[in-house]
């Protein structure tokens, strides 16, 4: 963590690369929601000596939440976290080992490099597609969440509705990227899974099939997080803080409020 977050790294990029990193700010008292932009040396100027040093120790030891914890008890930023990391699993392992495997088979089985290019450009092809899904979640998404969970605990933090609704985001991203992933991955398996039964003398190729099957697994994992625990949390959230700003009980006094006071309330589901 040391090589990625420094003095001079921006509070926006830290929550982004660990959202857990925001409990850290609230323990030292550090008010960050209105200085995104700032880099940590400016705020924790006015802290005392050795509050960033210690900071910066502290989030190089966080752990990371294990997969197997109750989210629904936890603060969404856990959940966001864990979710976090598995992106930069999947970018760093998965993605980068099969492009890899790709172009060694390649060349290594001259009778299968067409096919075996095709299925390299139609992995490729998708893992763009999820890097800019990726991308999305961690400029956009999360930190909506994150900023929620903090209004949620402190009303001088101001949740910013007219970015738009969670709601209907989440109804859309829900079922976009999925739907992409499950017509790709069954045709990119059987693929591989020919090149292995055409070159049983080859293990890297069985290899290269399994692989591709875990990814999948990983990522159906990953979005049922998401669908069963992370999106209910956020929009529960959303529904409170309305229905707090409708009341005028959470507006930020130095902001005006977000809600007119004629907009009906929003229920749970």
């Amino acid at each position: 963590m040391k090589n990625l977050v420094t003095a001079d790294t921006r509070a926006q990029m830290v929550l982004r690369i660990r959202p857990l990193a925001g409990e850290l700010f609230e323990k030292r008292g550090v008010e960050f929601w209105g200085d995104l932009e700032r880099p940590l040396r400016d705020l924790f100027r006015r802290a005392r000596g050795g509050a960033l040093e210690d900071f910066l120790e502290e989030l190089d030891g966080l752990p990371v939440p294990a997969a197997d914890c109750w989210w629904q008890d936890l603060p969404a930023a856990n959940l966001l976290d864990y979710l976090t990391q598995d992106h930069r699993d999947f970018l760093l392992n998965f993605v980068i080992d099969i492009d890899a495997m790709l172009d060694v088979h390649s060349v290594a089985e001259p009778e299968l490099a067409p096919d075996l290019q095709e299925l390299r450009g139609d992995f490729r092809e998708f893992a763009a597609a999820l890097r800019g899904e990726m991308e999305d979640e961690e400029t956009r998404l999360f930190p909506r969440i994150l900023r929620y969970e903090a209004c949620l605990r402190d009303p001088r933090v101001h949740p910013e509705f007219q970015q738009g609704s969670l709601q209907l985001e989440i109804a859309n991203r829900s079922g976009r990227f999925s739907a992409q992933r499950r017509e790709t991955f069954p045709l990119m398996l059987s693929q591989a899974r020919r090149f292995e039964a055409a070159r049983p003398e080859n293990p890297g190729l069985s290899l290269l099939a399994n692989d591709i099957e875990q990814f999948d697994a990983r990522l159906e994992v990953h979005e049922r997080l998401e669908v069963d625990s992370l999106f209910p949390m956020a929009l529960e959230m959303e529904r409170t803080l309305y229905n707090l700003s409708i009341d005028g009980t959470h507006a930020s006094p130095r902001v005006r409020g977000p809600m007119d006071s004629g907009i009906m309330r929003l229920r749970s589901r």
